[in-house]
């Protein structure tokens, strides 16, 4: 696809609009940065698991949707052996790590058998089931701190 091309089809306006309505930073700056798909079937597959999730959306109902803080420039600090996070960063992890894995556990719930969907449902669960689980990354954070971001009166 060329720049005429994207351009008559208000490409970076659209991609704009969809940022703007991301919920983080780091969300906002990767569809920013996307481009357009040129491979037929890595663009069906992702058709396909956009419409598996909207007919989740609409027979479940939506996810809980709160914005997320970005954590983006603590993974490569927490790749060093030792590395301590201040308590602002550990909290903002334990927040992500804690929204994730609610978002993880709506896209696991079973969805009702008697329903036509428009897509495979099961393909929304298969692309879940490959996610980490991690509950006890967020619960080891919320030991420490309270859910506010303050340091708990541990002994």
């Amino acid at each position: 696809m060329n720049k005429k091309t994207l351009d008559l089809l208000e490409f970076d306006v659209i991609r704009s609009k969809v940022a703007a309505l991301s919920m983080s930073g780091e969300a906002a700056t990767t569809i920013l940065s996307d481009t357009p798909r040129l491979d037929r079937a890595e663009t069906e597959n992702l058709k396909s698991l956009v419409s598996s999730v909207m007919d989740r959306v609409n027979i479940l109902g939506s996810e809980k949707r709160e914005s997320l803080p970005d954590i983006g420039g603590l993974f490569s600090r927490l790749d060093v052996e030792g590395m301590m996070l201040e308590i602002d960063e550990a909290y903002a992890f334990g927040i992500f790590i804690n929204r994730a894995e609610t978002f993880r556990q709506w896209l696991l719930k079973p969805m009702p058998a008697n329903k036509d969907f428009t897509a495979p449902v099961d393909q929304v669960s298969k692309t879940a089931s490959c996610l980490p689980v991690c509950a006890d990354v967020s619960a080891a954070v919320f030991r420490v701190l309270d859910h506010e971001g303050n340091l708990r009166d541990l002994p």
